[in-house]
């Protein structure tokens, strides 16, 4: 459907669509204003980059290239609507227009959805909230859209909507603080099939899709059409990645307690170069947990080792755990696809955990933690590169070779020496399923954690991690109340554990730091200005 003509056809046409939004706007229980009186066509560079928008007056202004476009032009009369309906002194800005954009997206038909999407994202900019979450409104209303569908932005309008009912405003950071966390908790509904489909590709990642159809016994073609399915619902997640302990990067979890005075020891590690991952820690005996990636040298090692020795002297608790022995491990015995929930039997678990620990069957278990040691195969400069750029998501020999600009014989053997060695490996993980409770456990005694870890493979999503001393590291995603029946089913062990709650990451987006890598000597050199800087930034 293209844009009106004339201007008496168009004005008419934005009121019926206006009156169109409007009800299903009434239907949210959003009162927007009143029609726009009279359409007025504006300069672009008088509107910037939303291309229309309602004047004082109740004009409706926007610009040629919007009336000319179709998907421009309904969806800028249904996004004016639904802004005039979220218009609060307790909303940011923010909120109310991508809320409103998302309204108007969702209004339009397929090919005109497209259309609006792509102009969102091109007209609107990312912001940092924090280490972690970069808030890109128009990506993260279209996947909010793919897992949730339309009830996704209901939820949204909902929440904000009685807040500001309240008068606390919300500010940008909140507002982005919470679609992050809000978009966590929402989770698409399984089918029995594609719960035996996931099923069999996370327990071997490596499978490929004519193997996942033999074990499953669908047809190749069948299985392809619903992995897709899973891939564009934003269920299955798929991506190249690197052992890191093959390539000589040591792995260590330092748990840390609050600082006298109640300050966020957090600050300590946000000039650290080794941070993989920090997470608060909501309950429990911790306030944070920092995952750190180390370059195996004695300097960088022994600067981990003093970071932890100068919170000591400031009266901060540190425990630390050095990684040498992982795995991960999804079960969906517990998933009821007819409801699209979990049902964790924890009164059966709670009986079961202590009679594996106390008569040893976790002997019988097999293990999926293993250590994976560092590889002999001789790795240059441009391997470094190719690794990093893999766990970038670059990782076809044609857009390697665009983004390393390196001939592609060279590329092709570097991937193929690669893949061979296990140094790149594919890993499948399964999101936006119902597990929105994150716990993390510990148990030093190496039998009590041997048998935690056996147990905990029939739980929805466990990663153990052993250190040096045979230590249990534990993280767990769980289904909502989930936390409660892990710790009641520990109650009933013989042992110390400790168990904590955690918070959204705080922190990400590590590197490799390719600058160090020594080919000649096989070894990763000191980063030393980037460690002097951060053990200063410490005292």
């Amino acid at each position: 459907m293209s844009a009106p003509s004339s201007s008496e056809h168009r004005l008419e046409v934005v009121q019926t669509m206006w009156q169109k939004a409007a009800l299903r706007l009434l239907e949210l229980g959003l009162r927007p204003d009143d029609c726009p009186r009279g359409l007025v066509v504006t300069s672009e560079h008088s509107l910037g980059k939303v291309y229309g928008e309602v004047s004082p007056d109740g004009q409706l202004c926007i610009t040629k290239e919007a009336l000319d476009d179709s998907a421009l032009f309904h969806g800028i009369v249904a996004r004016e609507c639904a802004r005039s309906a979220l218009r609060s002194d307790s909303l940011c800005a923010e909120c109310i227009t991508d809320v409103a954009t998302e309204f108007a997206a969702q209004q339009l038909c397929s090919d005109e959805r497209a259309r609006w999407r792509k102009t969102w994202q091109e007209s609107s900019d990312d912001r940092r909230v924090n280490g972690v979450i970069v808030y890109s409104p128009a990506a993260g209303y279209e996947a909010l859209y793919d897992v949730a569908g339309p009830d996704g932005l209901k939820s949204i309008i909902r929440d904000v909507f009685n807040a500001s009912r309240y008068g606390v405003r919300l500010e940008f950071n909140d507002y982005a603080a919470y679609f992050e966390t809000r978009f966590r908790r929402f989770s698409v509904g399984l089918t029995a099939a594609e719960v035996r489909i996931l099923d069999a590709m996370l327990r071997d990642p490596s499978a490929t899709y004519q193997l996942v159809a033999q074990r499953t016994g669908f047809t190749p073609q069948w299985v392809t059409q619903r992995i897709a399915s899973l891939e564009n619902r934003r269920v299955l997640r798929s991506w190249e990645t690197v052992h890191f302990s093959k390539i000589g990067i040591r792995m260590f979890h330092l748990f840390i307690g609050e600082e006298t005075g109640g300050q966020d020891p957090y600050r300590y590690f946000v000039n650290c170069p080794f941070v993989y991952a920090i997470r608060r820690v909501l309950t429990g005996d911790w306030h944070t947990l920092a995952t750190l990636s180390v370059p195996d040298n004695n300097q960088s090692i022994r600067a981990v080792y003093h970071s932890v020795k100068q919170l000591g002297q400031r009266g901060v608790r540190v425990e630390i755990y050095e990684i040498v022995s992982s795995g991960a491990a999804f079960c969906f015995d517990y998933y009821l696809p007819e409801s699209g929930a979990w049902q964790v039997p924890w009164d059966l678990e709670r009986v079961q955990l202590p009679k594996i620990h106390r008569e040893r069957l976790w002997t019988a278990f097999p293990r999926i933690d293993s250590p994976t040691p560092k590889t002999r195969v001789t790795l240059d400069e441009l391997d470094m590169r190719v690794i990093e750029a893999t766990r970038r998501g670059v990782n076809s020999v044609a857009s390697l070779r665009g983004e390393l600009r390196v001939g592609q014989t060279r590329v092709a053997s570097s991937l193929r020496k690669l893949r061979e060695n296990d140094i790149l490996y594919t890993a499948r993980e399964a999101h936006n399923v119902g597990l929105n409770e994150h716990i993390v456990l510990t148990a030093d005694e190496q039998e009590l954690g041997r048998a935690i870890a056996a147990w905990s493979q029939r739980l929805p999503r466990t990663i153990p991690t052993f250190d040096l001393d045979g230590r249990l590291t534990l993280l767990c995603s769980l289904p909502t109340g989930g936390s409660y029946g892990l710790a009641s089913c520990l109650e009933m062990v013989e042992g110390q554990v400790s168990l904590s709650l955690l918070g959204s990451p705080l922190h990400g987006k590590w590197r490799m730091p390719l600058e160090t890598w020594n080919a000649a000597r096989q070894a990763w050199d000191f980063p030393d200005r980037e460690v002097t800087e951060w053990l200063d930034s410490m005292r």
